[in-house]
């Protein structure tokens, strides 16, 4: 059978000894960071450079679908259409009213 206990012990350990490990390798960064502020300045611009990217790209996907939703409301309600005042004057000109039968058409 398995011993659950001992795993669980032996698990706890290696998190604890592991976090440990990882706070003191972030103490010593911290450290030469503060003994190398020319260093921190380049290391912040370069982080401060992808966030930027980062969100611009977001901001270019929000612009995209918001384009991409809208040009499919328009094509689902296209709107009024405007400006049909030359084509029904044309179309009142019939056969027989004003048209090539009665003379009136040029």
């Amino acid at each position: 059978m398995w011993d659950f206990g001992a795993a669980a012990s032996s698990a706890a350990d290696a998190a604890g000894s592991l976090f440990n490990n990882l706070g003191d390798y972030s103490v010593k960064a911290f450290d030469w960071l503060e003994s190398n502020p020319q260093a921190a300045n380049v290391l912040g611009g370069v982080m401060a450079g992808v966030g930027n990217y980062y969100a611009q790209k977001d901001q270019q996907n929000y612009e995209r679908r918001l384009y991409r939703e809208k040009r499919r409301d328009q094509m689902i309600n296209p709107g009024a259409i405007e400006g049909y005042g030359s084509h029904i004057g044309e179309q009142k000109k019939g056969l027989l009213s004003n048209g090539i039968i009665s003379g009136g058409g040029a």
